[in-house]
Protein backbone atom coordinates (compact mmCIF):
# COMPACT_ATOMS: atom_id res chain seq x y z
CA UNK A 1 0.00 0.00 0.00
CA UNK A 2 1.04 3.68 -0.97
CA UNK A 3 -0.82 6.57 -0.51
CA UNK A 4 0.66 9.84 -1.81
CA UNK A 5 -1.67 13.39 -0.98
CA UNK A 6 -0.67 16.76 -1.86
CA UNK A 7 2.24 16.90 0.58
CA UNK A 8 2.89 13.03 2.17
CA UNK A 9 3.33 9.90 1.04
CA UNK A 10 1.64 6.96 3.11
CA UNK A 11 4.13 3.78 2.42
CA UNK A 12 5.66 0.84 3.93
CA UNK A 13 8.39 1.38 6.27
CA UNK A 14 11.96 0.99 4.42
CA UNK A 15 15.54 0.69 6.22
CA UNK A 16 16.00 4.13 5.85
CA UNK A 17 13.77 4.78 7.90
CA UNK A 18 15.12 3.66 11.02
CA UNK A 19 17.01 6.90 12.25
CA UNK A 20 13.60 8.03 12.39
CA UNK A 21 11.73 5.09 13.50
CA UNK A 22 12.86 4.46 16.81
CA UNK A 23 12.55 8.18 18.60
CA UNK A 24 8.51 8.54 17.20
CA UNK A 25 8.16 4.45 18.20
CA UNK A 26 9.06 5.75 21.97
CA UNK A 27 6.96 8.73 21.89
CA UNK A 28 4.97 8.16 25.03
CA UNK A 29 1.43 8.64 23.18
CA UNK A 30 2.23 6.03 21.14
CA UNK A 31 1.89 2.98 23.61
CA UNK A 32 -1.62 1.73 24.82
CA UNK A 33 -1.48 0.85 28.61
CA UNK A 34 -1.99 -3.03 27.89
CA UNK A 35 1.27 -3.10 25.17
CA UNK A 36 3.96 -4.40 26.59
CA UNK A 37 7.15 -2.12 26.61
CA UNK A 38 9.80 -3.40 24.20
CA UNK A 39 13.26 -3.38 25.43
CA UNK A 40 15.78 -0.53 24.16
CA UNK A 41 17.63 -3.22 22.92
CA UNK A 42 14.81 -4.92 21.08
CA UNK A 43 13.87 -1.78 19.31
CA UNK A 44 15.94 -2.17 16.23
CA UNK A 45 15.43 -6.25 15.97
CA UNK A 46 11.36 -4.99 16.01
CA UNK A 47 11.82 -2.78 13.27
CA UNK A 48 13.76 -5.06 11.10
CA UNK A 49 10.98 -7.25 11.35
CA UNK A 50 8.20 -4.68 10.85
CA UNK A 51 10.02 -3.71 7.31
CA UNK A 52 9.63 -7.33 6.50
CA UNK A 53 6.11 -7.85 7.09
CA UNK A 54 3.87 -7.69 3.92
CA UNK A 55 1.98 -4.38 4.18
CA UNK A 56 -1.71 -4.83 5.45
CA UNK A 57 -1.77 -8.72 5.11
CA UNK A 58 -1.07 -8.63 9.38
CA UNK A 59 -3.58 -7.65 12.04
CA UNK A 60 -0.75 -4.65 13.30
CA UNK A 61 0.68 -2.58 10.61
CA UNK A 62 3.63 0.31 10.67
CA UNK A 63 3.19 2.77 8.03
CA UNK A 64 5.95 5.45 7.32
CA UNK A 65 4.65 9.13 6.65
CA UNK A 66 6.87 10.56 4.33
CA UNK A 67 7.61 14.30 3.10
CA UNK A 68 8.00 14.39 -0.99
CA UNK A 69 11.30 13.72 -0.24
CA UNK A 70 11.42 10.63 1.27
CA UNK A 71 11.79 11.16 4.20
CA UNK A 72 10.13 10.11 7.65
CA UNK A 73 8.22 12.58 9.62
CA UNK A 74 5.56 10.19 11.08
CA UNK A 75 4.10 6.73 11.95
CA UNK A 76 0.70 5.78 11.24
CA UNK A 77 -0.01 2.27 13.39
CA UNK A 78 -3.09 0.66 12.15
CA UNK A 79 -4.81 -2.29 14.06
CA UNK A 80 -7.42 -4.76 12.93
CA UNK A 81 -9.88 -6.68 14.90
CA UNK A 82 -12.01 -9.21 14.32
CA UNK A 83 -14.51 -9.01 17.36
CA UNK A 84 -15.73 -12.24 18.69
CA UNK A 85 -19.07 -13.41 18.28
CA UNK A 86 -20.04 -10.35 16.14
CA UNK A 87 -19.74 -9.52 12.27
CA UNK A 88 -17.89 -6.01 12.92
CA UNK A 89 -14.36 -5.48 11.54
CA UNK A 90 -12.48 -3.13 13.45
CA UNK A 91 -9.53 -0.64 12.79
CA UNK A 92 -7.86 1.40 15.66
CA UNK A 93 -5.65 3.82 14.14
CA UNK A 94 -2.78 5.44 15.88
CA UNK A 95 -0.19 8.21 14.21
CA UNK A 96 2.49 10.26 15.32
CA UNK A 97 4.20 12.67 13.98
CA UNK A 98 8.09 14.23 14.50
CA UNK A 99 8.21 17.46 16.77
CA UNK A 100 9.20 19.46 14.36
CA UNK A 101 6.83 18.27 11.73
CA UNK A 102 3.36 19.04 13.65
CA UNK A 103 0.81 21.69 13.71
CA UNK A 104 0.90 21.67 9.97
CA UNK A 105 -2.25 19.57 9.40
CA UNK A 106 0.38 16.45 8.74
CA UNK A 107 -1.55 14.03 10.85
CA UNK A 108 -5.23 14.93 9.26
CA UNK A 109 -3.74 14.90 6.05
CA UNK A 110 -2.09 11.15 6.48
CA UNK A 111 -5.45 9.57 7.57
CA UNK A 112 -7.66 11.45 5.16
CA UNK A 113 -7.04 8.60 2.44
CA UNK A 114 -6.74 5.64 4.74
CA UNK A 115 -10.35 5.48 5.97
CA UNK A 116 -11.60 5.18 2.50
CA UNK A 117 -9.24 2.43 2.45
CA UNK A 118 -10.38 0.92 5.43
CA UNK A 119 -14.01 0.94 4.65
CA UNK A 120 -13.52 0.19 0.91
CA UNK A 121 -10.57 -2.17 0.79
CA UNK A 122 -10.29 -3.53 3.59
CA UNK A 123 -14.23 -3.84 4.58
CA UNK A 124 -13.90 -2.45 8.27
CA UNK A 125 -17.19 -1.32 9.96
CA UNK A 126 -15.45 0.41 12.42
CA UNK A 127 -12.47 3.13 12.76
CA UNK A 128 -11.63 4.41 15.86
CA UNK A 129 -9.22 6.76 17.20
CA UNK A 130 -7.85 7.68 21.03
CA UNK A 131 -6.28 10.43 22.67
CA UNK A 132 -4.97 11.33 25.69
CA UNK A 133 -7.19 13.92 27.15
CA UNK A 134 -4.40 16.41 27.66
CA UNK A 135 -3.82 16.44 23.92
CA UNK A 136 -6.03 18.74 22.61
CA UNK A 137 -4.41 18.91 19.05
CA UNK A 138 -4.40 15.30 18.46
CA UNK A 139 -8.53 15.79 19.58
CA UNK A 140 -9.08 18.58 17.18
CA UNK A 141 -6.96 16.41 14.64
CA UNK A 142 -9.52 13.61 14.70
CA UNK A 143 -12.71 15.86 15.18
CA UNK A 144 -11.46 17.15 11.70
CA UNK A 145 -11.32 13.52 10.14
CA UNK A 146 -15.41 13.63 11.22
CA UNK A 147 -14.69 10.95 14.07
CA UNK A 148 -16.94 11.07 17.36
CA UNK A 149 -16.79 10.84 20.27
CA UNK A 150 -17.73 6.99 21.46
CA UNK A 151 -20.80 7.12 23.88
CA UNK A 152 -19.93 7.12 27.56
CA UNK A 153 -21.53 3.97 28.64
CA UNK A 154 -19.23 2.41 26.03
CA UNK A 155 -16.21 4.28 27.01
CA UNK A 156 -16.68 3.58 30.63
CA UNK A 157 -16.93 -0.64 29.72
CA UNK A 158 -13.74 -0.25 27.95
CA UNK A 159 -12.35 1.70 30.63
CA UNK A 160 -13.61 -0.83 33.24
CA UNK A 161 -12.02 -3.49 30.75
CA UNK A 162 -8.70 -1.88 30.65
CA UNK A 163 -8.63 -1.65 26.74
CA UNK A 164 -9.12 2.20 27.40
CA UNK A 165 -6.52 4.21 30.07
CA UNK A 166 -9.04 6.31 32.10
CA UNK A 167 -7.21 9.73 31.08
CA UNK A 168 -7.48 8.77 27.23
CA UNK A 169 -10.48 10.12 24.90
CA UNK A 170 -11.82 7.68 22.01
CA UNK A 171 -13.11 8.21 18.81
CA UNK A 172 -14.62 6.86 16.56
CA UNK A 173 -16.58 6.17 12.99
CA UNK A 174 -18.92 3.92 11.84
CA UNK A 175 -18.76 2.46 8.08
CA UNK A 176 -22.50 4.08 7.93
CA UNK A 177 -21.28 7.07 8.54
CA UNK A 178 -18.42 7.03 5.50
CA UNK A 179 -20.09 8.82 3.40
CA UNK A 180 -19.09 12.36 5.77
CA UNK A 181 -15.63 11.32 4.62
CA UNK A 182 -14.07 13.86 2.82
CA UNK A 183 -10.88 12.52 1.07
Amino acid sequence: MEIATERLIIRPLQLGDEPAFLPLYNTPEVHHPKSPKVPDVRQKELFHLLVQQPPLLSPFVVLAIANPMGACIGLLFLTLHKVPKSRENLAVIGIVISDEWQGEGYGTEACQPVLPFLFEERRVTRVMMGCRKTNLSCQRMIEKLRLEPIPLYRRAALVASGWVAPDELWYELLSTDKGTISA
